[in-house]
């Protein structure tokens, strides 16, 4: 279990090792603390990619892995696959936190987030930091079920239009957060350009009317972007 795999760590036998898959495992808060603690001791600062899919971490559990990465224990993570019931309200407000850091994910291309729907303002937070210097090489922005809302939304936009925020950005999907004023304005945006390399955008299932999402298709195409 993890605890062989810090035994593993901590004689070097992970040093080479780029991806760590630890997915519908329903690994408990015990087991993020130690995934925690194993990271801060410089365990898995080679991995380039972490899937932590469907476990049980509660929200004490994701704070812990946030703190791992708030310090700067994943250094040189490339993608970051997190989806957990536990990403909702405190937890996922720490996790952004934890990414927003400007020195935390210097490499980070991949972001894909997927909690459990609870609504809240954290997203602020992370377009926030964004427009002071973080995430500069990320490519791919996936949000779901993790609350996006209209300020978050537009927050994210501010950074990329007055400050050259995701400027690599090339999918960026807020599906599944039944949010239809969010996605609307966020397929404004994207028809009016301000992702320079954007080519996929998902809006499906956050509410937003047929028409709209058909009309906001029509047009996004002429910039040979496709809305999803």
């Amino acid at each position: 279990g993890v605890r062989a795999l810090e035994r593993l760590a901590r004689i070097g036998v992970l040093a080479n090792l780029k991806e760590l898959h630890l997915r519908e495992n329903t690994l408990t808060e015990g087991a993020a603390q130690e995934i925690a603690k194993t990271a801060q001791r410089g365990g898995f600062r080679g991995i380039t990619k972490l899937l932590l899919y469907n476990n049980n971490f509660r929200v004490q559990g994701v704070k812990n892995i946030a703190r791992a990465i708030q310090n700067g224990a994943f250094e040189n993570l490339e993608e970051l696959h997190f989806y957990d019931n536990s990403l909702d309200g405190d937890g996922l407000k720490a996790l952004y936190e934890a990414v927003s850091c400007v020195d935390a994910f210097q490499n980070l291309k991949l972001l894909h987030l997927r909690g459990d729907g609870m609504a809240n303002d954290s997203l602020k937070l992370l377009a926030d930091a964004m427009a002071n210097g973080a995430l500069a090489q990320l490519e791919r922005l996936h949000l779901c079920l993790v609350g996006v809302d209209v300020d978050g939304v537009q927050a994210i936009i501010s950074a990329a239009e007055n400050h050259g925020s995701l400027a690599n950005l090339a999918i960026l999907d807020i599906g599944n957060n039944r949010n239809a004023e969010a996605a609307t304005v966020l397929g404004e945006a994207v028809v009016r350009g301000v992702f320079p390399r954007l080519h996929t955008v998902y809006l499906k299932t956050t509410g937003i009317e047929p028409r709209t999402w058909f009309e906001l298709k029509q047009q996004a195409l002429q910039n040979n972007i496709d809305v999803m």
